[in-house]
């Protein structure tokens, strides 16, 4: 969490800091990204638990305000957790199969560590979505726009593209941070309420 404030306020002389230290995929995952995400989950789980929740059609809170039992927001954060790796990963890979098509030669932890320092303000956006009054999709908005912002340093900074490819890199990377933020929205949305699992399950019974 500090590591994206430093980011959102300082984004320059932070991704210098980051490009110099070269970490490995292994080193970002977890001392970077799974800490921030553990992180998230464990303020956003206490807000759910401490000041309940407002139950959410589309995102947009009810006035209706349920309390959630700490057996409820374990399983959610499981959940979120899970999500937000794959998340990453996804958009890694794709960000990972952009730069090969822009003819870029770029491995694999270059863009890992784009995207998992990129996702650090969807992260934070989350731990304030344990705030019941404050809509979902507010937040999820909010982290998606501060993270498109630092893709841009990010990208600049780490995989260095070439500055002709570069605008074009930017612009559909940032779409694909807009789209997997509200995919990854829905499902975990879904995931609080119980109708993501028992919609599962009913397809496992009916087949």
């Amino acid at each position: 969490m500090i590591k994206a404030l430093q980011l959102i306020f300082e984004p320059v002389k932070t991704w210098d800091a980051i490009a110099r230290k070269e970490r490995s995929l292994i080193g970002v995952l977890f001392l970077s990204l799974m800490p921030a995400i553990l992180f998230a989950c464990i303020l956003e789980g206490w807000g759910l638990v401490q000041l309940g929740n407002r139950p959410t059609h589309l995102g947009f809170t009810s006035h209706q305000l349920v309390t959630v039992s700490p057996e409820s927001a374990l399983r959610f954060e499981c959940g979120q957790a899970v999500v937000s790796l794959l998340t990453v990963f996804l958009l890694t890979l794709f960000l990972h199969l952009l730069l090969r098509s822009f003819h870029h030669r770029s491995t694999i932890t270059a863009s890992f560590t784009v995207m998992a320092y990129s996702y650090g303000p969807l992260l934070l956006m989350q731990a304030v979505d344990g705030i019941p009054s404050i809509p979902s999709w507010i937040c999820r908005i909010a982290g998606a726009v501060l993270a498109a912002k630092l893709f841009y340093v990010g990208l600049v900074r780490v995989v260095r593209p070439d500055p002709t490819t570069a605008l074009g890199l930017y612009f559909l990377g940032a779409l694909l941070l807009f789209a997997f933020a509200g995919i990854s929205q829905f499902v975990v949305l879904h995931i609080l309420e119980g109708s993501l699992f028992t919609h599962v399950a009913g397809l496992a019974v009916s087949r």
